[in-house]
């Protein structure tokens, strides 16, 4: 009776260990099309992006609660002060409300968490502040307004993304990522048209396209290959899988 009584025992046991590394396989397989999902349950943080963020919302706050200040006059991006050059980089300090602030901060570090984790701190910080730069001479070329914000390096970041994605051999549309892209562009493109055509253009649309452009070029100029990366770490899940089961 007790070795029958064990047997079931571990019949049972069998079956509950199957029934965990299948959630855990069905769950591997979730986060390799979506591999931003692994990363937040991983915990992982994008340092360089997360420090601008950070310091962003302190500009907002300082400038909000002391307006006397009137540090903006000095950071803002005027095209007429060209050759204030410190002006092409810190205008990506300032914003116009929470709403653009927020908006930003979080399109910024959703972005940056996996490029940052497949192509390095300071090379997406460097992508980051060249898409700030470019966005800035866009708008000194087409748009003849003051012009403050980080919408430049935030779609530096976003258009980086396509690169990133094709060099980790990952089919865009198959990607969470992809589909991010095609959302994010779509609503800007709708949001500049219905600007336009209300005639109350508050968006930069310069901005955008340069520093959209520029985090294209770059990320398919300086980005490395992601696809050994991108192996190990599947190798590494399918192993911890593994010792699952025999556990």
């Amino acid at each position: 009776m007790t070795t029958g009584h064990q047997s079931y025992d571990g019949q049972q046991d069998d079956g509950h260990l199957s029934l965990i590394g299948s959630d855990v396989k069905n769950s591997n397989d979730k986060n390799k099309k979506c591999p931003m999902i692994s990363f937040f349950m991983r915990g992982y943080i994008p340092i360089a992006i997360m420090a601008v963020s950070i310091i962003q919302i302190c500009f907002h706050i300082l400038l909000t609660q002391l307006p006397t200040l009137s540090l903006e006059n000095y950071l803002k991006f005027q095209p007429g002060e060209l050759i204030e050059l410190w002006r092409l980089v810190t205008y990506m300090l300032l914003h116009d409300g929470w709403t653009n602030l927020i908006l930003n901060v979080v399109f910024q570090c959703r972005f940056a968490i996996l490029l940052e984790k497949r192509q390095g701190c300071l090379k997406v910080l460097g992508l980051y502040l060249i898409g700030g730069v470019a966005g800035a001479m866009g708008s000194f070329c087409f748009y003849d307004e003051d012009v403050v914000g980080a919408s430049a390096g935030v779609m530096a970041l976003v258009f980086s993304t396509i690169p990133d994605i094709v060099k980790s051999s990952e089919k865009i549309f198959d990607s969470c990522r992809g589909w991010s892209i095609g959302v994010l562009v779509l609503s800007d493109v709708v949001r500049n048209i219905l600007e336009i055509y209300t005639n109350e253009v508050v968006t930069s649309w310069p901005t955008h396209i340069f520093g959209g452009f520029s985090g294209l070029l770059f990320g398919f100029k300086y980005f490395k290959s992601t696809c050994k990366i991108a192996k190990s770490s599947d190798s590494s899940d399918q192993n911890g899988m593994e010792m699952n089961e025999r556990s």
